[in-house]
């Protein structure tokens, strides 16, 4: 195709091209862009593989189902100019749509007009959105209006969550529970999407709290709160948040000041009109009476000064008691609450929860699992120690795994706490943990003490037994978590190795001599049957050497043991015996004791004579 490019100007006359006017352009047209898009992990970079992309104008679809895998990530495709919406899944990832428009600025974006664009998404898994978005929740009440109010929103890596024209705020709902029943909640209300967009935030208004709503003043809630957050279907999640609020006294303590105020000020107006009065008589009255009058005043001082001091004493006293209710409202507050720190414990673990509040009540117990489910219901605590007020309950988490709540209350004080905790299964940590303790153990033996090797081969085989049991424990975890197996199958190893070391002295000492058992392949140091076997070996090496030292004659001594991955019925078995023609394994005259020297002496002695 041939294009005219023509330019006109003020003062200048137009005139056909020609091929003598001026050098061609050359322009080329395209009818669509290239796109090379490529998938990534948001939190580390890495290509993904097995995520399906679609693209919509509108709701219809240009390109469905698109798979990436190792050979089509980055996908290179070719779109024309207009908006798509590109949305992406794949399975243990949050959903993905953004809206992308292939024109003249993204084709410049790398600062080259090739026709050429490149996009890249990232891809967020469940558990780190879930990590990274947090609801927040405030509560106040309004004594003055009996009103309520709560405010509610969400945050990510401490920005505020607003919705954009891929993923919306939607529903959010508010449950409120009393302490006096835990399974159904006393409110429950619901918004569709924030009141005003631009701010993100759910505003919920409880009028009549107390004199309708059913809440009670100086009483503790519970609330658990969610919100919807997605591109819709099945791309939305659910992001919940729980606390606690308390509906206080500090309106009423204030009504009951001024009731007081008031009265004070009704006596201190009778007081006044009462001595105007009096001065008025006894100004006006004669002389010849001024001694009944000045008997009639005192006696009207007296009349108020009695009830100016019961007035005086009947303040104080509502004072006193208004003061005391309020003390022991916050009192009982501040004091109670759950005392467990724990934050995870293994599935079908028992564990106490201790609940702190004033002595001779009757809190109760609930458990929810993983799945919000019930498992405990209401349960009595019963109080440790008589008088300590602090109060107990065991529980067998049995339920699963993942988070459980606890729930503990007190209807007559109306307090309430809760807690959560984490059941998950049974890890390797022990077992690393316990095979990293026996190396100390074996270094501290001393073989140059002969008095004290019996008790050093026993230690030996103690600590022989334990490897043996950390291995069996091993190989059944082993396919979970092959990493640690090999650390710790190396670990073993090095303690055999020491093990054999100080086996061998021993042996050595007393002239017994199993060369070919000493031999260990470090090629095989995360080989778990090797070490079991060889560990079986040192075992029976020192079962031997015990009975080597504490044998009484020279009968043979046969040793037999089971090995790990042999054949059927297959055993191993390994003979000594003293110094005679059958034996198999030649052992040295053990040194003499300084006794046995001493008796040799006295029969040479006794020979001469």
């Amino acid at each position: 195709m041939t294009v005219d490019l023509r330019a006109n100007s003020d003062g200048l006359t137009s005139t056909e091209w020609s091929d003598e006017a001026a050098t061609p352009i050359s322009v080329t047209l395209e009818e669509k862009y290239q796109i090379t898009l490529q998938v990534r992990d948001s939190v580390n970079g890495t290509l993904i593989t097995g995520a399906t992309m679609d693209i919509l104008v509108g709701t219809t679809s240009v390109y469905s189902d698109v798979v990436f895998d190792d050979d089509t990530n980055p996908y290179i495709f070719y779109l024309e100019y207009d908006t798509y919406t590109i949305e992406f899944e794949k399975d243990l990832y949050v959903s993905y749509a953004e809206e992308k428009t292939p024109n003249y600025n993204e084709d410049g974006a790398d600062g080259t007009y090739d026709n050429e664009i490149a996009w890249t998404i990232n891809m967020t898994t469940i558990t780190e959105s879930l990590a990274d978005y947090q609801v927040l929740t405030n509560f106040v009440y309004d004594e003055n209006n009996d009103v309520l109010h709560a405010s509610v929103y969400m945050e990510r890596r401490g920005q505020q969550v607003l919705s954009d024209a891929v993923r919306t705020l939607q529903t959010c709902t508010l449950e409120i529970y009393d302490s006096t029943d835990t399974t159904s909640p006393m409110y429950t209300t619901s918004r569709s999407s924030p009141q005003d967009e631009s701010i993100g935030v759910y505003w919920f208004t409880i009028t009549n709290a107390v004199t309708s709503e059913g809440f009670q003043s100086g009483r503790t809630y519970f609330a658990k709160i969610s919100i919807v957050y997605g591109a819709g279907g099945t791309s939305n999640v659910t992001y919940t948040d729980s606390t606690t609020f308390d509906i206080g006294v500090t309106a009423r303590l204030k009504e009951w000041t001024e009731d007081i105020q008031e009265e004070v000020a009704d006596v201190k107006t009778d007081i006044a009109t009462a001595a105007t009065a009096t001065q008025t008589v006894v100004g006006t009255a004669q002389t010849s009476i001024e001694s009944v009058v000045s008997t009639t005043a005192s006696t009207t001082q007296d009349t108020v000064a009695s009830e100016t001091s019961s007035a005086v004493t009947t303040i104080q006293s509502a004072i006193s008691s208004t003061e005391s209710t309020l003390e022991d409202t916050i009192a009982a507050e501040g004091s109670s609450r759950i005392l467990n720190q724990e934050s995870y414990i293994r599935q079908n673990d028992s564990l106490t929860i201790r609940y702190k509040t004033t002595t001779d009540l009757k809190p109760t117990i609930t458990v929810y699992d993983a799945t919000n489910t019930i498992q405990v219901s209401g349960a009595t605590m019963t109080e440790g120690v008589s008088g300590s007020g602090i109060y107990e309950y065991t529980v067998t988490f049995s339920y699963g795994t993942g988070e459980h709540t606890i729930i503990c209350q007190e209807s007559t004080l109306g307090t309430l706490d809760g807690i959560n905790i984490e059941v998950i299964t049974t890890d390797l940590e022990d077992i690393s943990a316990t095979a990293t303790t026996t190396m100390a153990q074996l270094m501290d033996i001393d073989t140059d003490q002969m008095e004290l090797l019996s008790t050093s081969i026993t230690d030996i085989n103690k600590v022989i037994s334990g490897i043996i049991g950390n291995i069996d424990e091993l190989a059944e975890l082993s396919t979970k978590v092959s990493e640690l197996a090999d650390k710790t199958s190396e670990a073993i190893y090095g303690e055999l190795e020491v093990a054999m070391e100080k086996l061998k002295e021993i042996n050595e000492g007393q002239g017994i001599k199993i060369e070919e058992m000493y031999e260990m392949s470090e090629d095989q140091s995360t080989d778990v049957d090797y070490i079991k076997n060889k560990a079986l070996e040192i075992k029976a090496l020192v079962e031997l050497s015990q009975e080597i030292l504490t044998r009484t004659s020279d009968e043979p001594i046969v040793k037999t043991w089971m090995e790990s991955a042999g054949l059927p019925g297959e055993e191993t078995g390994l003979e000594e015996e003293s110094e005679t023609e059958e034996s198999e394994i030649e052992t040295e005259e053990a040194p003499k004791s300084e006794l046995e020297l001493e008796l040799e002496k006295l029969e040479n002695l006794l020979g001469t004579e």
